[in-house]
């Protein structure tokens, strides 16, 4: 297979074109892979290259002996491999898919580079993917009476067998109808490949052809053109073609169709049913556009890419599926499906087009009750759908589109729904300051979209001026309502900063804590490898604040399964603390803001700070009642047992699934608040045969209270199931009744003292546990 030599020099030689500084992650791939060759041989990278490529990636100097080299690298090979093979593994946890997937195929490609250098008898198999693409091109070429062993031979710039006019071949290879159609038919196999490649073969496949298709053009053309200047040039050539089919420039048929508002005199309507109706003919100038710009190497790849988006988005606003990428131009009407899957009406939840607000969980109580309660599957049912049309996810997160952060937000209006409902009234017509706040968020979005088109940005430019963006328009929506009242511009701005796209709060976090409560947002990744020292010696240095209290610290450090019957130790103590609680949550708020990642940590594994703070006035509030719960809960059960073994391995499970695939805390959070949920339910269903309702009521009301915000977003229904008046039993705390008792004191098993923290032995171990193994 042709594939393997020329796409190593091609991955890499990637990185060497000027599309501005690379990433830190590349920076350090780069670094150990070059040190991999330096310590198993003394081997410069690019005379390795050189080698493997004949000569196609640059020349051997001419001081080096190429027979002598080869006979030295093959003697070093198993070295080598052995130290380049674990490289993508090893990744940082912050880079990116296609960051790793570049790594992953230059590593892959220059193992097999090697093995043909080295003369191995047997090469491995490819890929079915790499496989049916190889074909697929390769009868592209046929179809053009070209041999594909010598199109290939003619791109690494190897002799050419015996008979073969090189000349002629390039010739006929370079030719205005060969290289057109290679393109299209190329272009086509890639497309048709889409649901049997996963999403690094994606990558490794699109790159390859694209680089491959530059270098092509690059060897008929005999130049290069500087990439600012080919995407202008393409840029001017698609211009062109929005004026002659539609008579508008193209910034301006974007902004239609990302319902943006255009300049004045466009009816709206009439420009989106002329685009959809001729926008074939955009399709077929651009890509003589794209052909015309003169655009050479891997900077035909930015064209292609630019050209490929134009194209997408206006198949996707026209609901047109014959355009490749099918799966994402139907996402809108799966994620409809969705809605009627579940069974929840669209008519009624997606009709809605209101400029500012938007009906989003309905119009009424009855209709968003219906909404929240089936909240959680039909966010299960969006994200598979994501996960079915591979890259889509990442494509969409460039609109500004996050499915997690949409369900954190709507999490907080089915947690409010009274305060939703009342803002509808005043949000459904916007203020003359909040239309201002979203012309300005979208002129900047239109703004650097075109930069992103045109190169002048990389991707982590674009994302850094995204959530500027973002966060500017939250700051200044959250002013533009001067009518409504202070309870519904507060819901509206935690809907906004919930909005906000996950990886916006990691890089930008400090900013949006300005604007935003971020404790009900997602934590950022903490990852167990790399744990700062003061979180190992959080659980010491917090015993500080205990000291003259004679309570355990441990229990305020909260943990889902934390035996916490005896919470504040006996009345006495109890008492002691309540009295000077204020003292002590901000000595522990002190030692927990001047540890940097402690915050990350303790989230981890349940701990809010102002959650624990409320749970607390529950208890003090009453200990009296507290002191009546004393004398129960001196006793358990098999069944509680059960559900803190049975949390505890479920626990392990989600930690080793962290650390095994890299958990977004998006992701990781989605699954430990369902986990965290279900203990609540059985812990306190196991407690009821034996305490008073009372009893029961302040327990319940207590670990609701521990309950992290962005559970309560994730697991509406759940908790307001398990988390209410009637289950707090309020009623009977105040009147003294205890209601109907059973067996208070009854003999049971003995006593629980079984918690994630006791089990670990230690606290540093228990950090351990929540994100590698116990």
């Amino acid at each position: 297979m042709w594939g393997y030599i020329f796409l190593l020099v091609l991955l890499y030689t990637v990185q060497a074109q000027p599309q501005g500084v690379p990433t830190p992650c590349v920076q350090q791939f780069d670094a150990v892979f070059r040190q991999c060759f330096q310590d198993n041989g003394g081997y410069q990278l690019e005379i390795i290259f050189s080698l493997v490529t004949n000569g196609s990636s640059g020349p051997i100097p001419p001081n080096i002996n190429r027979q002598n080299l080869i006979q030295s690298v093959c003697g070093n090979r198993q070295r080598i491999t052995g130290c380049i093979s674990p490289l993508p593994g090893q990744a940082p946890l912050q880079c990116q898919q296609v960051e790793v997937s570049m790594m992953d195929g230059t590593v892959r490609s220059m193992q097999q580079g090697l093995g043909a250098m080295c003369g191995d008898s047997i090469q491995p198999p490819p890929p079915p993917c790499l496989k049916n693409f190889d074909a697929g091109f390769r009868d592209c070429l046929q179809k053009t009476n070209i041999v594909p062993e010598q199109f290939f031979m003619l791109l690494a710039n190897k002799t050419l067998p015996q008979g073969v006019n090189r000349d002629q071949l390039k010739n006929v290879a370079c030719s205005e109808q060969t290289k057109n159609y290679l393109i299209t038919c190329a272009t086509s196999v890639v497309s048709r490949l889409q649901i049997q490649c996963n999403p690094q073969e994606q990558i490794t496949v699109g790159t390859s052809l694209q680089n491959m298709l530059g270098v092509y053009d690059g060897m008929c053309t005999g130049k290069t053109i500087q990439s600012g200047q080919c995407m202008a040039q393409f840029e001017s050539g698609m211009d062109i073609c929005a004026q002659r089919t539609f008579n508008m420039p193209m910034q301006t048929l974007m902004m239609i169709l990302n319902n943006q508002q255009p300049p004045a005199g466009i009816d709206v309507n009439a420009a989106q049913k002329a685009i959809c109706a001729k926008w074939k003919s955009v399709e077929e100038c651009g890509k003589n556009a794209v052909a015309n710009s003169g655009c050479a190497r891997n900077q035909l790849l930015g064209v292609e890419a630019a050209f490929a988006s134009i194209m997408i988005g206006i198949a996707t606003a026209c609901d047109d599926q014959s355009f490749p990428g099918a799966c994402l131009l139907k996402l809108q009407k799966d994620f409809i499906s969705c809605y009627k899957k579940v069974g929840l009406d669209p008519k009624i939840y997606l009709n809605n087009r209101t400029e500012a607000a938007g009906a989003l969980i309905g119009t009424n109580t009855q209709e968003a009750n219906v909404y929240c309660g089936k909240k959680q599957d039909l966010f299960t049912c969006m994200d598979d759908v994501l996960k079915q049309c591979p890259g889509a996810e990442q494509t969409m997160s460039l609109t500004g589109f996050d499915i997690h952060a949409m369900e954190r937000a709507v999490g907080i209006l089915c947690y409010n729904i009274d305060g939703y409902l009342e803002g509808l009234k005043c949000f459904t017509t916007p203020t003359e300051e909040a239309k201002q706040c979203i012309n300005k968020m979208a002129s900047d979005m239109t703004s650097i979209s075109t930069q992103q088109l045109t190169q002048k940005l990389d991707m982590n430019q674009f994302m850094a001026e995204f959530c500027k963006i973002r966060i500017r328009h939250v700051t200044c929506d959250a002013k533009a309502w001067p009518t409504c009242s202070p309870r519904e511009v507060t819901l509206k701005n935690q809907f906004e900063c919930q909005l906000i796209p996950t990886t916006c709060l990691q890089t930008h976090r400090s900013e949006i804590a300005t604007i935003c409560n971020t404790d009900s947002l997602p934590p950022n990744v903490f990852n167990p490898n790399n744990t700062p020292a003061c979180v190992t010696s959080l659980q010491m240095n917090i015993k500080s604040c205990f000291q003259q209290y004679q309570v355990d610290p441990d229990m305020f450090l909260i943990n889902i399964t934390h035996d916490r019957r005896n919470f504040l130790g006996d009345i006495g103590k109890a008492r002691n603390l309540c009295s000077s609680r204020g003292k002590l949550f901000q000595c522990m708020s002190g030692v927990i803001a001047g540890c940097n990642g402690a915050r990350e940590a303790l989230a981890y594994w349940g701990h809010q700070q102002s959650a624990l703070q409320d749970a607390v006035d529950v208890i003090c509030n009453d200990l009296d009642l507290y002191g009546k719960s004393l004398i129960c809960f001196q006793n358990g059960n098999v069944p509680i047992q059960q559900c803190v073994s049975m949390t505890v391995s479920k626990m392990v499970q989600l930690s080793n699934k962290q650390i095994t695939n890299k958990l977004t805390s998006d992701k990781y959070f989605r699954e430990f608040c369902q986990l965290r949920t279900d203990h609540l339910s059985c812990d306190l269903n196991a407690w009821k045969p034996l305490c008073s309702q009372d009893v029961i009521g302040m327990k319940t009301e207590f670990e609701c209270k521990l309950i992290q915000d962005q559970c309560r977003n994730l697991q509406v229904a759940s908790i307001k199931d398990i988390c209410n008046d009637q289950t707090y039993a309020r009623n009977l705390r105040q009147s003294g009744n205890s209601g109907k008792s059973s067996a208070i004191g009854r003999n049971g098993s003995k006593a629980v003292t079984c918690s994630l923290l006791t089990l670990s032995g230690a606290f540093v171990s228990f950090i351990s546990a929540i994100t590698a193994l116990l």
